[in-house]
């Protein structure tokens, strides 16, 4: 064994522990909220290729970037916040 596979080892086991603590359905619903988060912004991406196309490379490559990020965090955060307020309301 060497020392990639410890290091894998030592991350798999912080997931299983994070992954105990944290419950099933927020982060399974932060994972779907990111994936929705991401195709809303590949969609607004087609529906503004015009207004995109007027910005020069480097700044239209960092503001698509940004959006994108922005959208997945946002989607991930929406998905988070349902699935642990559900998990709340099932353990009740």
């Amino acid at each position: 064994m060497n020392i990639l596979d410890l290091l894998i080892l030592v991350l798999l086991v912080a997931g299983l522990l994070s992954g105990m603590r944290a419950g099933f359905l927020a982060p399974v619903l932060g994972l779907i909220g990111a994936a929705l988060g991401f195709a809303i912004a590949l969609l607004l991406a087609s529906v503004f290729r015009e207004q995109l196309a007027e910005i020069e490379q480097p700044l239209r490559a960092v503001a698509t970037l940004a959006v994108l990020a922005m959208f997945v965090m946002l989607g991930e955060a929406s998905g988070a916040a349902l699935g642990a307020t559900m998990s709340r309301s099932i353990h009740r």
